[in-house]
């Protein structure tokens, strides 16, 4: 052990001394060496000299490392072009490879980038890219500029996925902008007043306060502002009015506007349109979750080529969010957001399925209309009572009232006959109301020896909702004995009331062992309590019956008790984090109607580990392994059937076990400073034991069926993503070039039949950004994308196909005319059951001029899809069945759209509170 330690010392020391020198090669473009070469790091303010050195034998060289954050690299020979290069010391690798020097017989001085600084810069765990570096179109928000970026990308309703992870997270200035919402900031927050955009897996506040890992982390964005845009208030108002092909109005009216001060912030949003923009997420509030379900394998969809949002859609939205200092211990941020929308979707689809022999194929058609209405409050207030102490009180409440009608028919065949085997004809009807509302109160203590710390972090939520529905179906079957189809009528009202009340807490203590290796003990509790009472009514002409087959109450507590150990150690290049811990969970639950218990208790072992090493400033590895355990909910416990859709059933299982998820994750990062190359990759291995899946009863007569869900089998599935990314500085071009794959295998139980389901997808793209001047910006990119999936019980129906996805955008300026925007996206797209090909071109274009002083407004003409070709189409492969949906999409459509923009400007936020 001793060796050990003296060895490891040794390793940091070597390290230690060696980060003091920078060393690096000098070469002609020619190949040749280039001994005797002047080396120099230059002070960026005066360009007085902080070191120099010469080439040596074979042009290597060594020069010491200034003590200071930046500095400008300059290397020189005779006949040769002065090379200079503006560098950040902080995150500079020891090792600079290769510099070549241009012969000055070529011209070349225009190339000397003085004062330019890196694309990507690599600080520990965090990707930094620089905003000046990506150009992007005038008046531009932020998903713009994430566009560009290696590694990033924008689908076309704002979702960003950075290195193959979806992006949940975006922060501006290190604070939540509209709540946890993150599409708020990349639609809202101008291009131009973004100085870096910070990458990151951000840890939970226990784990960030104590340096210990405990397996949770969001993929989340940082927005960091321009100096000059810290004290200032910046917006846009807009107000767009045209119409679509069919002469109806078209209309897109908003605005937005923010202002910083001293550390403050305040916004406003708001917007009107029916052009299918939505401003705010649906989805981001989340009552505290206890279970999970199994699911199946998903791909293709959004369309093809990150096609445009699918339906129709008429929004209406607005907010306020804010960040204020109450004093120099105190910060209050918060967010109000309402919308209220309409979406109109249509959707056909056709689907194959294989039943031990026996192949089918069906056809299906809907109609969908829905209303909702939400209110949303967030705050937050941080307050440091101390220097050792301090809280965090956060808390979210949601308003929703919503409405649906769906009018459907589904059909399926035997596929050799086309024998028609089951139809029905639907219309459900939905209304409903909901509140939730989560609190959380986190307390931080630093004791007065180093890295001894107590965290205690309490939780508090409650939802309730109420809903009423109907169900009118025509549902047709095939009796064997009359060889023909027989129908019946169903004809139910349903009315549905939950609550649900969670309560936990969570306590952790750190302990240092030395100043390199921590202790933590940590402890959680939770209780939710759920409450149903879900009534269904057949509607007869002699009145309702209570139908207590489809009727459900119960009631149920869940208990959860975890208990922890955490090891973590801490070195110069590298660091690590272990923990093992128990969980142990119980569900009670009452089954009121039918007069039966359920009871559960589970026992498992929870894993985490994360070891992170640095080779150098400028390239970094994480390996990362996790286990969690996901029990099943009481909607898969309780064995009442759901008869929402009569031809396909649903029915809990009061015997489900928990299923255990094991995660590894690995990512490598690099970056060079000297030639704007960088490359990302990442991969992940996930295993699933005790999966819970539907097992699936087929009437080999009437193809209907009944689901009911059960551990089988175990799930595996390997996924990576790289991306390398480098420029071609003569040609003014920056390249992104990506590749991701996905491996599954999943088991299904179909009539007691095991099928095995092996999927295969592999995605490749290229991307191209071209700057040749200030009034020239294009974009190309290319996709292709390989889908294969095997099942065991019926290769026949195995789909593979091939789909292609090319995209081009262009801004042009016309003198100081006018300036030329226009997007294409063409895609490929092969079906998987016929030999069909469709080919989607969507053709975007814009021309606009700005006007008044100082270019504050701006007049615009755009024609969404010229060629009126929009459409969205998925392919999923779930169990033994592999499906198509082709749905409406909104078509051809011009706007004339005035717009003024705010900038500049001291805000008038007054003095911080409690001053």
């Amino acid at each position: 052990m001793k060796n050990l330690i003296t060895l490891v010392l040794a390793f940091v020391l070597h390290y230690s001394v060696q980060g003091q020198v920078v060393k690096g090669q000098v070469k002609g473009r020619d190949g040749s060496t280039l001994v005797n070469s002047t080396v120099m790091f230059l002070d960026t303010k005066d360009s007085t000299m902080l070191s120099f050195a010469k080439t040596k034998e074979n042009g290597l060289f060594e020069i010491k490392k200034p003590a200071k954050e930046e500095a400008i690299l300059q290397v020189s020979y005779v006949g040769y072009e002065k090379f200079m290069l503006y560098l950040n010391l902080s995150t500079l690798a020891d090792d600079l490879g290769v510099i070549t020097l241009d012969s000055a017989s070529k011209e070349l001085a225009e190339l000397v980038i003085k004062g330019e600084k890196a694309a990507v810069e690599i600080k520990k765990d965090t990707v930094e890219f620089n905003a000046s570096s990506f150009k992007v179109q005038e008046n531009a928000m932020a998903e713009d500029l994430l566009k560009r970026m290696p590694g990033m990308e924008v689908d076309r309703d704002g979702s960003v996925t950075a290195q193959g992870k979806s992006v949940t997270r975006v922060l501006v200035e290190g604070k939540e902008f509209f709540g946890r919402d993150p599409k708020m900031a990349t639609k809202n927050i101008p291009a131009d007043a973004i100085d870096k955009v910070q990458l990151f897996d951000k840890k939970s506040d226990r784990a960030e306060f104590t340096g210990i890992d405990d397996g949770e982390e969001e993929t989340t964005i940082n927005l960091v502002l321009k100096e000059n845009k810290k004290n200032l208030g910046f917006g846009r108002v807009n107000a767009g009015l045209g119409a679509d092909a069919n002469k109806d109005l078209r209309y897109n009216v908003g605005g937005t506007y923010s202002s910083f001060k001293n550390g403050n912030q305040l916004s406003f949003v708001g917007n009107a349109n029916n052009v299918n923009q939505m401003s705010f997420s649906n989805n981001e509030f989340s009552m505290i979750g206890v279970g999970r379900g199994g699911g199946g394998i998903s791909f293709g969809g959004g369309g093809m080529a990150g096609s445009a949002r699918s339906g129709l859609m008429r929004n209406i939205s607005g907010g306020v969010n804010f960040n204020n200092k109450l004093s120099q211990k105190a910060e209050l941020n918060g967010s109000y957001n309402y919308t209220n929308s309409n979406t109109y979707v249509t959707r056909d689809g056709s689907s194959q399925s294989v039943i031990g022999n026996l192949e089918t194929s069906g056809n299906s058609s809907s109609i969908q209309d829905s209303d909702s209405q939400m209110h949303r409050l967030n705050f937050t207030l941080n307050s440091k009572l101390n220097d050792k102490n301090s809280i965090r009180w956060t808390n979210r409440l949601d308003f929703r009232d919503n409405s649906n009608l769906t009018e459907s028919e589904d059909a399926e065949y035997i596929r050799a006959t086309e024998q028609l085997r089951n139809s029905t004809s639907r219309v459900n009807t939905t209304e409903g109301n909901s509140i939730g509302f989560t609190s959380q109160a986190l307390y931080q203590l630093a004791f007065a020896k180093k890295g001894r710390t107590l965290t205690t972090n309490l939780t508090f939520g409650l939802n309730n909702s109420n809903n009423d529905g109907r169900l009118l179906s025509n549902n047709g079957l095939f009796d064997a004995a009359t060889g023909t189809i027989q129908y019946t009528l169903l004809n139910q009202i349903n009315t549905q009331k939950s609550d649900r009340t969670s309560m936990g807490a969570e306590f952790s203590y750190t302990e240092p062992l030395n100043t390199r290796n921590f202790v933590e003990v940590n402890y959680s509790f939770q209780k939710v309590a759920n409450d149903l009472d879900k009534e269904v009514f057949n509607v007869k002409e002699t009145g309702n019956t209570l139908d207590s087959t489809l009727s459900n109450k119960y009631n149920n507590d869940y208990f959860y008790n975890r208990a922890g150990l955490s090891y973590r150690m801490s070195y110069e290049k590298w660091n690590a984090n272990f923990g093992a811990a128990i969980q142990d969970s119980r569900l009670e639950g009452n089954l009121i109607l039918r007069n039966e218990l359920i009871k559960k208790r589970f026992t498992n072992p929870v894993f985490t580990g994360r070891l992170r090493y640095s080779f150098t400033s400028a390239k970094s590895m994480d390996l990362s392994y996790n286990t969690s355990v996901s029990e099943p909910s009481i909607t898969q416990l309780s064995p009442v059937p759901d008869n929402s859709n009569p031809l396909n059933i649903y029915v809990g299982n009061p015997d489900l076990k928990p299923q255990y998820a094991q995660r590894m994750n690995v990512n490598y990062r690099s970056f060079n400073q000297l030639n704007f190359t960088s490359f990302f990759v990442a991969m992940g291995l996930n295993y699933t034991s005790d999966n819970i899946t539907d097992s699936v009863t087929v009437n080999n007569e009437t193809l209907a069926r009944i689901r009911k869900p059960i551990n089988y089998g175990d799930n595996l599935s390997f996924n990576g993503v790289a991306n390398y990314g480098f420029r071609i500085r003569p040609i003014s071009t920056r390249f992104s070039i990506t590749s991701s794959f996905n491996v599954g295998r999943s088991q299904t139980l179909i009539n007691n039949l095991d099928n095995i389901t092996n999927t295969f997808m592999n995605t490749n793209s290229v991307r191209a950004d071209i700057t040749p001047g200030d009034n020239l910006i294009l974009g190309l990119s290319a996709r292709v994308s390989f889908n294969n999936t095997t099942y065991s019980q019926n290769s026949q129906l195995n789909p593979n196909y091939v789909n292609q996805g090319y995209t081009g955008d262009l801004e042009w300026k016309l003198g100081n005319l006018f300036t030329l925007n226009s997007t294409m996206d063409y895609s490929i797209y092969k079906y998987a059951t016929s030999d069909e090909v469709q080919r989607v071109p969507l053709w975007n274009a814009a021309i606009f001029k700005s006007i008044l002083k100082g270019k504050k407004a701006e007049i615009r003409f755009s024609v969404n899809d010229i060629l009126g070709r929009n459409r969205t189409i998925s392919q999923s492969a779930s169990g033994n069945t592999f499906s198509e949906t082709r749905t409406n999409a909104l078509g051809r459509y011009f706007l004339f759209t005035f717009t003024y923009n705010i900038n500049g400007g001291v805000p008038s936020m007054g003095r911080p509170m409690g001053r």
